[in-house]
């Protein structure tokens, strides 16, 4: 029994040995996985300070560029903005830009900004079929054929931001004078889940008219062309509309919110500022993956 005692005590002090030899010899491996995961840990959190700071950094500037009173100044601020800020924030500046070369006059301007807004396809949907829809309206004032160019076949979605677009073509046909059209069009906007009440109103109005020019009835005389140029001539899509547009999902999925009560979708794009910075770095996120 003694002699048993003495061989555990031995295999128990070989095993210890045997172990502790293993520990030394693994380490160096150990301190070295140590090192790898806390300088993971550290570059992480580094990088998010910069994301964060990043993001602050075209806020601000965007902030700045909007609020400048001197029109000259801020689309200069918006123009710098634009080229050097992450998607989401060159998105919002065009519109800006847009918006202000619209107030200049420069309608061929503004829609060539909104339309390489529209062409960049490392933004979000929501918002290059905002821009399309912007520009249609903008091109209504050029020509039916130019706004329908504009769509690009986006009036023939079912979303809310494709009820919009119906509202333009229903427009051009309208100045078109192919009623029949035209009744189609904004027969088809109430059909469309989400779709706020204001433009429903509206297609019912613009149905109306629609309904008289196709029994016939002229809309040339007087009252009814100023009644028919005061439909047509749309204020471009307004801020109201284009915050829910922009607001509901945020700028990282394709689906249609519907817009808010009020007006046309999408001269500002305050509200969007912040979820301009969620789109950018989840894009970030994902480039990094």
């Amino acid at each position: 029994m003694a002699d048993e005692g003495i061989y555990r005590e031995v295999d128990q002090e070989v095993e210890e040995e045997k172990q502790l030899r293993q520990l030394r010899e693994s380490a160096p491996y150990l301190i070295g996985l140590a090192v790898v995961v806390i300088a993971i840990v550290g570059g992480w959190q580094f990088w998010n300070a910069q994301k964060a700071n990043a993001a602050r950094t075209n806020a601000e500037a965007f902030s700045e560029a909007v609020n400048t009173e001197e029109a000259t100044a801020s689309l200069s601020e918006l123009t710098a903005l634009r080229q050097d800020a992450p998607a989401g924030y060159s998105a919002l500046a065009g519109f800006r830009i847009a918006g202000l070369e619209a107030q200049n006059g420069n309608t061929e301007g503004a829609i060539a900004t909104l339309n390489s807004v529209a062409a960049n396809d490392s933004i979000p949907d929501r918002l290059r079929n905002l821009a399309t829809v912007k520009a249609a309206y903008m091109a209504l004032d050029e020509s039916p054929d130019a706004a329908l160019r504009q769509l690009n076949g986006l009036q023939d979605g079912d979303s809310v931001i494709s009820a919009y677009a119906k509202e333009i073509a229903g427009l051009a046909a309208i100045e078109s004078g192919d009623y029949a059209a035209a009744v189609t069009y904004f027969d088809a906007i109430p059909t469309i889940e989400n779709v706020p009440d204001p433009i429903v109103q509206r297609a019912q109005g613009f149905r109306a008219i629609a309904s008289l020019g196709a029994s016939g009835v002229s809309l040339e005389t007087q009252s009814m062309g100023q009644s028919l140029e005061s439909l047509l001539d749309l204020p471009v899509p307004a801020e109201a509309e284009t915050d829910a547009l922009l607001g509901s999902e945020g700028l990282d999925g394709d689906g249609e919110s519907a817009p808010v009560a009020g007006t046309d979708p999408a001269e500002g794009t305050d509200s969007a500022a912040a979820e301009a910075d969620e789109n950018d770095t989840q894009e970030d996120g994902t480039s990094s993956d």
